[in-house]
């Protein structure tokens, strides 16, 4: 019966240490096994024409576990592992973090407390995120459902310094009146554009709680 491998090349590929009569035997057994398998799908090292079903190795593969949600859709883990070495290499930096998130669809300004007026606590910045993109269309708390939250955080935790706070603040375009939440155990502020019926962020009864009174109107951009 036909194997996966014509035996000389299967031959030429064993080493010698298991060329005995039973190692032969066992290795063209296997052989003979895996004929069918689809061999090359599983050497994969690129990102964007891996089967999808591969993503999670790769992602295991590239050690990007601690960058990408499980959750995120498919197009933005591939993205994500395409930067992967670039990523990295800008690990703890504000670069990376920018990178992280611009590759989930976001625009990030970092603003250190050194340079905020009045001055902010030491060794902290301020994080203001705009979400371009709704990560999860179906999720009725669109650009702040707790998936989308949980992804945005995961990457930040990621590529921040470690030994630095953040005081983060995320928000959309909005094109009227705003209204406006918090997430007071993730120290995450967040922005609702108006014309969203009804207000995401309000009415995640189930999610998040609300600060109402929270001060965010000034990173509300008008479209």
């Amino acid at each position: 019966m036909a194997g996966y491998w014509e035996n000389d090349q299967l031959d030429r590929i064993t080493p010698p240490q298991v060329k005995d009569a039973r190692g032969t035997a066992y290795l063209r057994a296997l052989n003979e096994i895996i004929r069918d398998q689809p061999i090359t799908a599983f050497q994969v090292k690129e990102a964007e024409t891996c089967p999808a079903e591969a993503l999670p190795a790769l992602i295991a593969e590239y050690s990007m576990q601690e960058f990408i949600d499980p959750e995120l859709p498919e197009a933005i883990q591939r993205r994500i592992l395409k930067n992967a070495w670039e990523l990295q290499s800008l690990e703890g930096y504000d670069a990376g973090v920018k990178l992280g998130l611009s590759l989930m669809g976001m625009t990030a300004d970092i603003e250190q407390w050194y340079r905020q007026t009045p001055l902010g606590a030491a060794n902290t910045h301020r994080l203001t995120i705009m979400v371009d993109d709704v990560l999860y269309p179906d999720d009725d708390d669109g650009y702040f459902s707790p998936r989308q939250t949980r992804a945005t955080l995961k990457m930040i935790e990621a590529t921040k310094r470690q030994s630095q706070d953040t005081d983060l603040r995320i928000g959309v375009v909005g094109r009227s009146r705003s209204y406006a939440g918090a997430f007071p155990l993730t120290h995450t502020t967040a922005i609702a554009d108006a014309v969203i019926d009804p207000p995401p962020v309000l009415g995640a009864a189930a999610s998040m709680a609300v600060v109402p009174t929270t001060r965010i109107t000034s990173i509300v951009t008008t479209a």
